[in-house]
């Protein structure tokens, strides 16, 4: 579902959409998504809401705030965008704002390895974890410039993603396909920490 959008021009008078998708699967997920041009325009007068299919590339951006954390987020910048016009369950999340029940939510992420796939002793079950480098090539003031996203990869034993994940070595090219998440957590230091998984 639609949670918000913000519709904004370049100086050159490119239009560029902000939209925030939300859906329930399993737990409530939130994802960023940017789109570009007629299909900005065009998505910005959809209500809050309604339905999108979107497809993409994945996007990282990190910063630092002027207290020294270190920040990053990860959108979809989409390719393709379709209203889903369905009979489908919406709920109210804690804020109430509508999010898609039952939601379909999934990444297929293709890259190098950039260590070895660590297995890890969680309360109930192993964990193996590890990240992908994903290299992306993208114009920038009439130049081509090549960019490197990373995101790190978890896959609980017990299921064939665990199977095929644990045991790979560093360099290794793979494709990944699952569910985007990101979780907080308080560190030691008193800060708090993001990570998208």
């Amino acid at each position: 579902c639609i949670v918000n959008q913000d519709l904004r021009y370049t100086p050159k008078g490119l239009p560029i959409l902000e939209t925030t998708l939300a859906g329930e699967t399993g737990s409530t997920w939130y994802q960023r998504v940017t789109m570009f041009q007629k299909v900005a325009e065009r998505m910005a007068d959809v209500p809050i809401g309604d339905i999108l299919y979107v497809q993409g590339r994945l996007v990282q951006n990190r910063w630092e705030t002027k207290e020294g954390y270190k920040r990053s987020s990860v959108k979809i910048m989409t390719t393709r965008t379709e209203l889903i016009d369905a009979n489908l369950s919406r709920i109210d999340d804690a804020r109430g704002q509508p999010i898609l029940q039952d939601a379909v939510h999934v990444v297929t992420v293709s890259g190098n390895l950039t260590r070895d796939v660590e297995v890890r002793q969680a309360r109930k079950a192993d964990l193996a974890k590890g990240s992908i480098a994903v290299k992306d090539r993208k114009q920038q003031a009439g130049e081509w410039v090549d960019e490197t996203h990373f995101f790190d990869v978890s896959a609980w034993s017990g299921t064939p993603a665990f199977d095929a994940f644990a045991g790979l070595s560093k360099g290794l090219t793979i494709v990944v396909r699952g569910v985007l998440h990101g979780r907080s957590w308080l560190a030691e230091d008193g800060r708090k920490r993001y990570a998208t998984e």
